[in-house]
């Protein structure tokens, strides 16, 4: 559930209800919506305007927060799946999972000049390794 605070007063000016499970890492924010993972992993965009769910985009279990831009909301989960999805539809523009069966998404794409990074952690490496993954978008 969304919880919309009027900035001045801090009440609670209207709630968005999701049948999503938990929000996992941050909310991103663009235009007229508010974008975020879940833990079980639906992307999901809520409308502010129509104060309702705009959209839910599955990717995986455990979608990190996610990165926004004026065509493209960019998200990871923690099986290695990163996507790019419309910002406003929510229709999914690409995938690719990265290699190895333990790679897991671990923070919130960065994007930047049409490179998109994130980090990642191999769980099968001892001791547990983590990297950067920069890929042209």
């Amino acid at each position: 559930m969304l919880h919309a605070l009027d900035a001045s007063t801090g009440q609670t000016s209207y709630r968005i209800s999701s049948e999503t499970s938990a929000i996992y890492g941050y909310l991103t924010g663009r235009g007229t919506y508010v974008y975020g993972g879940t833990t079980t992993g639906p992307v999901v965009a809520f409308g502010l305007d129509a104060r309702e769910v705009a959209w839910q985009s599955y990717l995986d279990e455990y979608v990190n927060s996610v990165a926004v831009t004026e065509e493209s909301v960019f998200a990871g989960s923690h099986a290695g799946i990163v996507a790019a999805l419309d910002r406003i539809t929510g229709d999914e523009r690409w995938r690719t999972t990265l290699g190895g069966d333990e790679i897991a998404v671990r923070s919130r794409p960065a994007v930047a000049t049409r490179m998109l990074s994130a980090i990642i952690s191999d769980f099968s490496a001892s001791p547990l390794v983590s990297s950067v993954v920069v890929m042209s978008i």
